[in-house]
């Protein structure tokens, strides 16, 4: 019962750290319309919300990865 207690503190630590990382609401939002326009700027900001660029961003660094990989 302690093991899974403590692993169950572990999971919810590391998805609520996810949440804090990534930003929640504008991060996903950036992420999607990334995806949605296929931007592959790595570096891309348009001056306004921090959390949509972060989205934005990771969205490009993912697709910058894969494309190493191939």
């Amino acid at each position: 019962m302690k093991k899974t207690l403590i692993v169950l503190v572990f999971i919810f630590s590391a998805l609520s750290y996810g949440q804090i990382v990534y930003g929640g609401e504008g991060h996903d939002a950036g992420y999607e319309w990334a995806q949605e326009h296929d931007i592959t700027d790595v570096g891309y900001d348009n001056g306004n919300s921090e959390s949509f660029n972060e989205g934005v961003r990771q969205y490009a660094e993912e697709q910058q990865e894969e494309a190493d990989e191939n």
